[in-house]
């Protein structure tokens, strides 16, 4: 999905989310932010948890975002009959402590 129709990493090798501020969701987080993702910026909200894991932390959410909202699906994938426009992005990350 490299390719001019769908994330055009040639011309945008990166996407990049911005958390703006978190707040509590009785016992999940939601961080408030802008996912930038084939040059189009959108406020995107992350639902996650949050948990000690040995020396950091286990941070496990979603998100769901709009493709076509961000330009991934032109031409003949611009139409959601065969892929659905919403996208649910799931991650598991494993935080550590820096080094000193």
């Amino acid at each position: 999905l490299h390719g001019r129709d769908f994330f055009w990493s040639a011309r945008h090798p990166e996407a990049r989310y911005e958390a703006r501020g978190f707040r509590r969701a009785g016992e999940d987080w939601i961080a408030d932010g802008e996912l930038t993702l084939r040059g189009v910026t959108r406020p995107v909200a992350v639902r996650f948890t949050l948990q000690p894991a040995g020396n950091g932390a286990r941070m496990r959410g979603t998100a769901s975002v709009s493709r076509l909202a961000f330009g991934v699906g032109q031409g003949d994938w611009a139409s959601t009959q065969w892929l659905g426009d919403l996208v649910e992005i799931s991650f598991d990350l494993r935080l550590a402590a820096a080094a000193p």
